[in-house]
């Protein structure tokens, strides 16, 4: 045994006895089943007090030329840290069932409570005049500390009630808000959690899960309103403190944004195909597609299981701009970024041609045709033939004609030759012209 041996304690659960040695800075560990003594751990400078923690096989030692309390693991008996108290630390005990430890500081008139989870001091309850011994009943969760100045015992409610949760997560959702936590750090065993989502004006809504729950969702909440939501942990002592609010907004998941794949224009007409996109929290029920030219806007509806789309009644030459929708029940998405489209079909036929002979040669002539289909022309197409309404398929230009007039060659002189014109853009052909013929010289 060490010098001066003031405190003892035994830990029931492995039968093994602790010995404070006042003197020797020291912790005697003895085998209850042989009396023997095992170990001899160091501790702090003049140790007093010790106290056991049968439930995590813990053995704390109050210091009292250190002001601290030492922390041996009894599995191992090494210190595994070292925690500092009040002045003149003397008693110490544990209350196994909230693993808190209570230890008498006899100069500071105080009780530091230490959060045997933790290690650490979580509050300082004064009490009379130099305190040297203390006690705790587990049942009650009573403390009662000896003060020796003061020939008084203070009697002190140990029930701790539940520190706040910390959340990890939180997800705001069509209706719902869904939140994770980590268990409070004091406050012992927890019966249940309730979650509280308050809005602004009106009643909260409360949900309450077993204490072995970390999570919770609430439901039937309105979409856009913003909620102050916290969970609180409830023990058989009380209601703890809730965590830190958080400002959450449920709201419904919209269908995602169709993507505009392919469009084409025809006459008077266009054509849109897009990508489906995610529904959201509903399935998607029709798209809107959005045609406007700058003054005049069209919305079209078409049927969810569609794709694609065509435009009519639009007019030639005027540029239109185009965007997809897709609209659930929860509403409408947001749009495709917009298309340009500018419908358009071929000229009409070339006006008031005219054919004039010369030497082994005829001089066409033309007029513009009275619409352009909706499309600059390009150029003119000359067909030749030696018949009537029998011009060749292949015209006898070398590419685009961009006057309105036309000397076609190398003919046959006295031979008689017909002519139609045809006016060209980017949509194609125009209808032939009035035939005209003239006889070469």
């Amino acid at each position: 045994m060490g010098s001066y041996p003031y405190g003892v304690a035994v830990n029931p659960s492995t039968n093994t006895v602790y010995v404070a040695n006042y003197g020797s800075n020291s912790v005697s560990v003895i085998d209850g089943s042989t009396n023997t003594v095992t170990s001899t751990v160091s501790v702090g400078n003049g140790p007093s007090g010790v106290a056991a923690n049968p439930s995590t096989n813990t053995v704390y030692v109050a210091n009292g030329g250190d002001d601290s309390v030492s922390v041996i693991n009894g599995s191992t008996n090494a210190v595994t840290t070292t925690i500092q108290v009040g002045s003149g630390p003397r008693g110490v005990a544990v209350n196994p069932s909230t693993n808190t430890v209570y230890v008498a500081n006899f100069y500071a008139n105080s009780v530091s409570v230490i959060d045997g989870s933790t290690n650490t001091v979580t509050s300082t309850v004064s009490v009379g005049n130099t305190p040297w011994a203390v006690a705790v009943n587990p049942l009650t969760n009573t403390i009662y500390a000896a003060n020796a100045g003061g020939n008084s015992v203070s009697v002190i409610d140990g029930r701790i009630l539940p520190s706040a949760p910390r959340v990890n997560s939180s997800l705001a959702s069509n209706g719902r808000l869904h939140l994770s936590w980590s268990p409070p750090s004091l406050g012992g065993s927890i019966s249940y959690y309730c979650v509280s989502a308050a809005p602004t004006s009106g009643s909260a809504e409360v949900v309450c899960v077993p204490g072995y729950r970390l999570s919770a969702t609430l439901k039937g909440l309105t979409n856009s309103t913003t909620y102050s939501v916290s969970v609180t942990a409830v023990s058989s002592f009380g209601t703890g403190s809730p965590s830190s609010p958080l400002s959450l907004t449920p709201s419904a998941v919209l269908p995602g944004i169709p993507t505009i794949s392919s469009s084409s224009v025809g006459n008077g007409s266009a054509q849109l195909t897009w990508i489906t996109p995610a529904a959201g929290d509903a399935p998607i029920s029709n798209y809107e597609v959005v045609t406007t030219n700058g003054s005049t806007s069209v919305t079209t509806l078409y049927d969810a299981s569609t794709n694609s789309a065509t435009l009519g009644g639009l007019t030639n030459g005027t540029t239109y701009s185009a965007s997809v929708t897709a609209v659930s029940s929860l509403g409408a998405g947001s749009s495709s970024n917009p298309v340009s489209l500018t419908p358009r079909t071929v000229p009409t036929k070339p006006r008031s041609p005219k054919a004039r002979a010369g030497t082994k040669k005829v001089t066409l002539k033309w007029s513009v045709p009275q619409s352009d289909g909706g499309s600059a022309i390009t150029g003119y197409q000359i067909y030749q033939g030696t018949s009537a309404r029998h011009e060749a398929a292949i015209p006898v230009t070398n590419g685009l004609v961009t006057s309105l007039k036309y000397r076609v060659s190398s003919l046959k002189t006295g031979k008689k030759y017909y002519f139609v014109i045809k006016a060209v853009n980017v949509a194609g052909s125009s209808p032939a012209s009035v035939e005209v013929s003239a006889t070469a010289k």
